[in-house]
């Protein structure tokens, strides 16, 4: 066996805390050169951690767990290493004395695009639109927390699904810009330790600091206001030589329509906020793990 790379990568990392102590998860992409090695080789090649070996940032969280697996090339394995500290054997008497479980991750979204990276309209040579229009993959953070209370109210936990932060705020350590944060569940099971009964509540977020709960489209339409004025007059066909156009034309962001020839950069686009406001506040997810 000969070793050609190992290369730890972000896709996949994972960091959670929960009443035993706190946990994490490493990703590796390990090349090998020959078919016949397996993913023995890959979880012992050299640049993957060992068993027993501390987190670089977490002295005490030692690696518990090393598992390789293979892809389609059949050189190429993904080798995950899981860590733990040490199992508390103390139990707190009072149930929501526990520390929250928190867990950080990610999840992979579709999205059509109207722009690219330099906000150019995504059009094709003709100056048209793809039809359908085109989508490509996006990674949005998200975070599971799990703690322990003594009350749960259904009516309360319906007003903040699928709404996000009214206001900037922190949310297990976490800075979150106004509108950022999307509350996706807010859920709790029924349960008891030793007597004490309580309820396991569980809150699930999703994070984008790039106006992903907002809806962006491109200012276009087939009529506008010829004074450049929104509201002075009346709204008139935009025309192509004599005619009215029978293809939506690019809107100056205030009702009138661009002129021919005007460069793609120079387009504008009209952001709409679709999702409800609500304090988090009242959530009390402002610990820092």
């Amino acid at each position: 066996m000969s070793l050609v790379s190992v290369n730890e990568i972000a896709e996949g990392r994972e960091s959670w805390r929960d009443s035993s102590g706190a946990g994490y998860t490493r990703v590796f992409d390990v090349l090998l050169d020959s078919v016949s090695d397996g993913p023995h080789a890959a979880r012992t090649a050299v640049g993957v951690p060992d068993y027993g070996d501390a987190h670089p940032n977490n002295a005490n969280a030692l690696a518990k767990n090393i598992r390789a697996v293979d892809t389609d090339n059949r050189m190429f394995f993904k080798v995950r290493v899981d860590y733990a500290t040490p199992t508390s054997t103390t139990t707190n008497p009072d149930p929501t004395d526990d520390d929250p479980t928190v867990e950080w991750g990610s999840r992979q979204i579709m999205r059509v695009i109207m722009r690219d990276r330099d906000d150019n309209p995504i059009v094709n040579s003709a100056f048209d639109w793809f039809d359908p229009p085109l989508e490509e993959p996006y990674y949005i953070q998200t975070l599971r927390i799990t703690r322990n209370e003594t009350s749960y109210d259904p009516d309360t936990a319906a007003g903040y699904w699928n709404k996000v932060n009214k206001f900037a705020c922190s949310i297990a350590g976490r800075w979150c810009a106004y509108n950022s944060a999307l509350l996706t569940t807010y859920a709790a099971t029924r349960t008891s330790r030793d007597g004490t009964d309580y309820w396991a509540v569980t809150y699930e977020l999703e994070f984008d600091d790039a106006d992903f709960h907002d809806r962006v489209v491109l200012d276009q339409g087939y009529r506008h206001w010829p004074s450049g004025t929104v509201g002075s007059g009346a709204r008139v066909p935009i025309l192509d030589g004599e005619s009215a156009t029978t293809e939506p034309m690019r809107l100056d962001g205030a009702g009138k329509a661009l002129a021919a020839g005007t460069a793609l950069a120079s387009s504008h686009y009209r952001t709409f906020v679709t999702k409800d406001e609500v304090a988090f506040g009242p959530l009390n997810l402002t610990f820092t793990p």
